[in-house]
Protein backbone atom coordinates (compact mmCIF):
# COMPACT_ATOMS: atom_id res chain seq x y z
CA UNK A 1 0.00 0.00 0.00
CA UNK A 2 1.16 3.54 -0.99
CA UNK A 3 0.32 5.38 2.07
CA UNK A 4 3.21 7.96 1.28
CA UNK A 5 0.01 9.57 -1.22
CA UNK A 6 -1.09 11.05 1.72
CA UNK A 7 -0.15 13.91 3.51
CA UNK A 8 0.26 14.29 7.04
CA UNK A 9 -2.73 15.67 8.15
CA UNK A 10 -4.81 13.52 5.78
CA UNK A 11 -3.14 10.44 7.32
CA UNK A 12 -4.07 11.51 10.73
CA UNK A 13 -7.42 11.84 9.38
CA UNK A 14 -7.89 8.74 8.20
CA UNK A 15 -6.64 7.12 11.34
CA UNK A 16 -9.17 9.30 13.63
CA UNK A 17 -11.97 7.98 11.67
CA UNK A 18 -11.12 4.59 11.59
CA UNK A 19 -10.44 4.32 15.39
CA UNK A 20 -13.74 6.47 16.06
CA UNK A 21 -16.23 3.45 15.23
CA UNK A 22 -17.50 4.77 12.55
CA UNK A 23 -16.41 2.19 10.28
CA UNK A 24 -18.85 -1.04 10.31
CA UNK A 25 -19.79 -1.58 6.76
CA UNK A 26 -18.35 1.38 5.15
CA UNK A 27 -15.22 0.60 2.61
CA UNK A 28 -13.47 3.58 1.28
CA UNK A 29 -13.39 3.94 -2.37
CA UNK A 30 -12.59 7.27 -5.35
CA UNK A 31 -9.48 8.39 -6.04
CA UNK A 32 -8.12 8.17 -2.68
CA UNK A 33 -8.86 4.24 -2.53
CA UNK A 34 -7.27 3.86 -6.07
CA UNK A 35 -4.00 5.93 -5.04
CA UNK A 36 -3.44 3.83 -2.00
CA UNK A 37 -3.22 0.89 -3.48
CA UNK A 38 -1.33 1.99 -7.09
CA UNK A 39 0.72 5.21 -5.60
CA UNK A 40 0.10 7.12 -8.52
CA UNK A 41 -1.04 10.54 -7.28
CA UNK A 42 -2.22 12.37 -4.37
CA UNK A 43 -5.68 12.93 -3.56
CA UNK A 44 -7.01 15.03 -1.23
CA UNK A 45 -10.48 13.68 -0.11
CA UNK A 46 -11.91 10.59 1.51
CA UNK A 47 -15.20 9.30 0.07
CA UNK A 48 -16.36 5.91 1.89
CA UNK A 49 -19.17 3.24 0.85
CA UNK A 50 -21.86 1.64 2.38
CA UNK A 51 -23.99 -1.32 0.83
CA UNK A 52 -26.25 -0.96 4.08
CA UNK A 53 -28.46 2.43 5.13
CA UNK A 54 -27.26 4.89 7.99
CA UNK A 55 -28.03 7.52 10.00
CA UNK A 56 -25.80 10.53 9.20
CA UNK A 57 -26.56 11.98 13.02
CA UNK A 58 -24.85 8.99 14.28
CA UNK A 59 -21.50 9.49 12.21
CA UNK A 60 -21.74 13.08 13.05
CA UNK A 61 -22.14 12.24 17.06
CA UNK A 62 -19.00 9.95 16.57
CA UNK A 63 -16.75 12.01 14.78
CA UNK A 64 -17.11 15.59 17.05
CA UNK A 65 -15.51 13.39 19.56
CA UNK A 66 -12.55 13.61 17.62
CA UNK A 67 -11.99 16.53 15.29
CA UNK A 68 -13.22 19.72 14.62
CA UNK A 69 -16.09 19.14 12.16
CA UNK A 70 -18.22 21.25 9.39
CA UNK A 71 -21.09 19.66 7.70
CA UNK A 72 -21.36 20.39 4.01
CA UNK A 73 -24.59 18.33 3.78
CA UNK A 74 -26.17 16.17 5.71
CA UNK A 75 -29.32 13.44 4.40
CA UNK A 76 -30.55 10.34 5.18
CA UNK A 77 -27.92 8.23 3.77
CA UNK A 78 -25.48 10.94 2.59
CA UNK A 79 -23.11 13.24 4.78
CA UNK A 80 -20.63 15.74 3.23
CA UNK A 81 -18.47 16.80 5.38
CA UNK A 82 -15.00 18.39 6.48
CA UNK A 83 -13.15 16.40 9.63
CA UNK A 84 -9.85 18.67 10.80
CA UNK A 85 -10.03 20.89 7.19
CA UNK A 86 -10.45 17.26 5.22
CA UNK A 87 -13.19 16.70 3.26
CA UNK A 88 -14.98 13.46 3.85
CA UNK A 89 -18.06 11.91 2.24
CA UNK A 90 -20.57 9.29 3.51
CA UNK A 91 -22.72 7.61 0.51
CA UNK A 92 -25.26 4.68 0.94
CA UNK A 93 -24.06 2.59 -2.05
CA UNK A 94 -25.65 -0.60 -2.66
CA UNK A 95 -24.28 -1.66 -6.05
CA UNK A 96 -22.74 -5.02 -5.69
CA UNK A 97 -18.86 -5.31 -4.96
CA UNK A 98 -17.48 -7.36 -7.92
CA UNK A 99 -14.08 -8.18 -6.23
CA UNK A 100 -12.93 -8.79 -2.83
CA UNK A 101 -12.54 -5.50 -0.63
CA UNK A 102 -8.68 -4.79 -0.02
CA UNK A 103 -7.62 -4.90 3.81
CA UNK A 104 -4.33 -2.98 4.39
CA UNK A 105 -2.24 -3.76 7.55
CA UNK A 106 -1.12 -0.43 8.17
CA UNK A 107 -4.34 0.63 9.73
CA UNK A 108 -6.50 -2.23 11.37
CA UNK A 109 -9.93 -1.61 10.19
CA UNK A 110 -9.86 0.29 7.05
CA UNK A 111 -11.19 -1.48 3.88
CA UNK A 112 -10.99 -0.34 0.39
CA UNK A 113 -13.00 -0.86 -2.48
CA UNK A 114 -10.80 -2.96 -5.46
CA UNK A 115 -9.22 -1.40 -8.74
CA UNK A 116 -11.93 -3.15 -10.86
CA UNK A 117 -14.55 -1.95 -8.49
CA UNK A 118 -13.17 1.44 -8.76
CA UNK A 119 -12.38 1.37 -12.51
CA UNK A 120 -16.01 0.48 -13.31
CA UNK A 121 -17.49 3.37 -10.72
CA UNK A 122 -14.56 5.58 -13.28
CA UNK A 123 -16.68 4.72 -16.05
CA UNK A 124 -19.35 5.89 -14.23
CA UNK A 125 -18.25 9.21 -13.46
CA UNK A 126 -16.49 10.06 -16.85
CA UNK A 127 -20.22 9.36 -18.37
CA UNK A 128 -21.50 12.11 -15.86
CA UNK A 129 -18.85 14.58 -16.62
CA UNK A 130 -14.97 13.44 -17.03
CA UNK A 131 -12.55 14.82 -15.03
CA UNK A 132 -9.17 14.66 -15.45
CA UNK A 133 -8.30 12.64 -12.26
CA UNK A 134 -10.94 10.15 -13.27
CA UNK A 135 -9.44 9.79 -16.45
CA UNK A 136 -6.06 9.40 -15.18
CA UNK A 137 -7.12 6.73 -12.71
CA UNK A 138 -8.67 4.96 -15.18
CA UNK A 139 -6.11 4.95 -17.41
CA UNK A 140 -3.60 3.78 -14.26
CA UNK A 141 -5.92 0.90 -13.43
CA UNK A 142 -5.88 -0.50 -16.98
CA UNK A 143 -1.99 0.18 -16.93
CA UNK A 144 -2.10 -1.62 -14.05
CA UNK A 145 -3.17 -4.85 -16.03
CA UNK A 146 -6.81 -4.76 -15.59
CA UNK A 147 -7.92 -4.21 -19.26
CA UNK A 148 -10.64 -1.62 -19.98
CA UNK A 149 -12.93 -4.02 -22.38
CA UNK A 150 -12.86 -5.97 -18.88
CA UNK A 151 -14.30 -3.25 -17.30
CA UNK A 152 -16.76 -2.01 -19.75
CA UNK A 153 -18.33 -5.48 -19.92
CA UNK A 154 -18.58 -5.86 -16.01
CA UNK A 155 -21.02 -2.47 -15.68
CA UNK A 156 -24.13 -4.68 -15.87
CA UNK A 157 -22.79 -6.72 -13.11
CA UNK A 158 -22.13 -3.44 -10.76
CA UNK A 159 -25.19 -1.54 -11.90
CA UNK A 160 -27.96 -4.66 -12.54
CA UNK A 161 -31.33 -2.43 -11.84
CA UNK A 162 -29.64 0.19 -14.04
CA UNK A 163 -30.18 0.54 -18.24
CA UNK A 164 -26.07 0.45 -19.46
CA UNK A 165 -26.17 2.89 -22.51
CA UNK A 166 -23.17 1.80 -23.64
CA UNK A 167 -22.42 3.88 -26.55
CA UNK A 168 -23.02 7.01 -24.23
CA UNK A 169 -20.24 5.47 -21.92
CA UNK A 170 -17.77 4.89 -25.10
CA UNK A 171 -18.71 8.30 -26.21
CA UNK A 172 -17.75 9.79 -23.26
CA UNK A 173 -14.35 8.14 -22.71
CA UNK A 174 -13.53 9.80 -26.22
CA UNK A 175 -14.91 13.52 -24.59
CA UNK A 176 -11.93 15.00 -23.24
CA UNK A 177 -13.18 18.77 -23.14
CA UNK A 178 -14.63 19.34 -19.34
CA UNK A 179 -10.99 17.71 -18.63
CA UNK A 180 -8.94 19.59 -20.78
CA UNK A 181 -9.22 23.02 -18.87
CA UNK A 182 -8.20 21.38 -15.45
CA UNK A 183 -4.94 21.40 -13.68
CA UNK A 184 -2.88 17.78 -13.77
CA UNK A 185 -3.37 16.33 -9.94
CA UNK A 186 -0.09 16.47 -8.58
CA UNK A 187 1.44 13.07 -9.52
CA UNK A 188 3.98 10.36 -8.35
CA UNK A 189 4.69 8.77 -11.60
CA UNK A 190 5.53 10.51 -15.02
CA UNK A 191 2.57 10.45 -16.65
CA UNK A 192 1.79 12.45 -20.20
CA UNK A 193 -2.18 13.46 -20.80
CA UNK A 194 -2.11 13.43 -24.32
CA UNK A 195 -1.07 9.70 -23.64
CA UNK A 196 -3.97 9.45 -21.12
CA UNK A 197 -6.07 10.47 -24.27
CA UNK A 198 -4.22 8.37 -27.14
CA UNK A 199 -5.09 5.44 -24.95
CA UNK A 200 -8.62 6.05 -25.01
CA UNK A 201 -9.13 6.95 -28.43
CA UNK A 202 -7.43 3.73 -29.50
CA UNK A 203 -9.34 1.25 -26.94
CA UNK A 204 -13.07 3.29 -28.07
CA UNK A 205 -12.37 2.09 -31.84
CA UNK A 206 -11.62 -1.47 -30.22
CA UNK A 207 -14.39 -1.48 -27.94
CA UNK A 208 -17.14 -0.30 -30.90
CA UNK A 209 -17.46 -3.78 -31.09
CA UNK A 210 -19.42 -4.34 -28.27
CA UNK A 211 -22.60 -2.08 -29.48
CA UNK A 212 -22.84 -3.52 -33.22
Amino acid sequence: MFFNVLEYQRYEVLNKIVKSDVIGEFYLGGGTGLALQLGHRVSEDFDFFSPIEFSSDYIIYKLEKVGDINILYSAKDTLHMLLDGVRVTWLYYPNPLLDNLVIPTEIKGLKIASKIDIGVMKLVAISSRGSKKDFIDLYCICQSGIELEELVKLLPQKFPNKMVNLYHILMSLCYFDDAEDEAMPKMFIRLDWNNVKRFFLDNCQKLVKLIE
